[in-house]
């Protein structure tokens, strides 16, 4: 059966329109954007008590245009306070403007803020320069001057009058020369985001930055690298390096990932007392110390706090039959006892006994090894470790 002209007419429109429809779903596309939102009409004499929290806006927009409207500001949320003259609590919808052909704002949450206002105050406060990026390779950051050196702050006393000092973003991404930028500039949040309820005066300066030709230079601090065990009932307190810093030469993007060095190993096996000793620091590539790569480094050793040293003389064992001590090298031993705070600081020498075994040693000089086992101490007290591990002890005919 044939098909009437006006079917096929119909037909081929219904086909252009789900071709149009699959061509619109390609070239948009929906995401969300967070926002900040900015003041506007705000009386004089009041300020926000607090940041005004973000808005999330879901927008559609071309393809091509996505990037444009999230990183170029073509988006806005702003907060028209001029019905809010004096100070108290108010509920504000914002104003989502969306400044981009081919995008259009769906949604944004929430879809209405409470703001505080509350009695403004204002400061004077120092600049300093907040560099973003690093200079082009072989170049180095100089001097950076701003101009005025000090801004007016306005905004709700408790920002107002803890701070002393605002920064002023600068790039010098890639720049391979001085140059004379404005800056605005601000204050940030604890995860960096712009406060946006305070005002500076003048909200604009000029900043001048110094490129020159060369490395840039950073001083850092060094983290020991510990290797083996202290003697059991011991740990280190601390360690010292001389010099306790090091400066190094390199580009400058390099030197920003680097915050500390490692040391070459500094051996704790079975240590119980303060030493010295002598590292270098492990370089990363690319860059090289201004000083010799050599670092001196004491370690201070101390004892646990449940722990307690003893110096004991011992007494002999197991004598073979006619024959007697004449002289035991070294005379004493070292014990390291643990156990609880109360029953450590009562405990004396008289409480804690060694008892060489000579069994079977012969007249002359004989190595006896030690054993935990050598030691009687009070109940709840426990031997962790002695030194030295042998003693020479000479037997004579008696």
């Amino acid at each position: 059966m044939k098909l009437s002209w006006q079917s096929q007419f119909g037909s081929l429109i219904f086909v252009t329109l789900l071709l149009w429809l699959a061509a619109f779903s390609i070239s948009y596309q929906s995401f969300t954007i967070e926002l900040r939102p900015v003041v506007a009409n705000l009386a004089e004499g009041l300020a926000l008590a607090d940041n005004p929290e973000p808005i999330i806006a879901t927008v559609r927009a071309r393809v091509g245009a996505a990037y444009r409207l999230k990183y170029s500001g073509a988006i806005t949320a702003e907060f028209d306070l001029s019905a809010a003259v004096s100070e108290g609590s108010y509920q504000i919808k914002p104003d989502i403007l969306v400044n981009l052909k081919d995008a259009w704002l769906i949604s944004a949450q929430p879809e209405t803020i409470k703001i505080k206002l509350v009695t403004s105050v204002t400061r004077t406060v120092s600049l300093v320069a907040d560099p973003v990026g690093f200079p082009a390779a072989g170049f180095s950051l100089g001097d950076i001057t701003i101009t005025p050196a000090t801004v007016d702050i306005t905004g709700p006393d408790s920002v107002v009058n803890v701070i002393s000092e605002a920064a002023v973003p600068i790039s010098v991404k890639r720049r391979s020369s001085s140059f004379t930028a404005f800056g605005q500039p601000q204050l940030t949040d604890a995860a960096g985001h712009p406060l946006t309820n305070v005002l500076f005066s003048p909200h604009q300066v000029s900043v001048a930055v110094d490129i020159k030709i060369g490395d840039s230079f950073k001083t850092i601090g060094l983290v020991p690298t510990l290797t083996g065990t202290l003697a059991p009932g011991y740990w280190v307190s601390y360690v010292e390096f001389e010099p306790p810093t090091l400066t190094l030469r390199g580009a400058a993007e390099q030197l920003s990932k680097i915050d500390s060095l490692s040391t070459t190993p500094i051996k704790l096996a079975d240590r119980s007392a303060d030493f010295t000793d002598k590292v270098s620091a492990n370089l990363p590539a690319g860059v090289v110390l201004v000083s010799p790569n050599l670092i001196n480094v004491k370690v201070k050793v101390a004892m646990s706090s449940d722990s307690r040293i003893l110096v004991l003389m011992p007494s002999y064992a197991n004598i073979t039959e006619g024959l007697s001590v004449t002289s035991v090298a070294p005379p004493t031993v070292s014990v390291v006892l643990s156990g609880s705070v109360d029953k450590l600081s009562s405990l004396s020498r008289a409480d804690v006994a060694m008892a060489l075994d000579l069994r079977g040693l012969l007249s002359g000089s004989n190595m006896v090894s030690l054993t935990k086992e050598m030691f009687q101490t009070p109940a709840g007290i426990e031997v962790i470790s002695f030194m030295p591990s042998a003693l020479e002890v000479s037997l004579t005919k008696s």
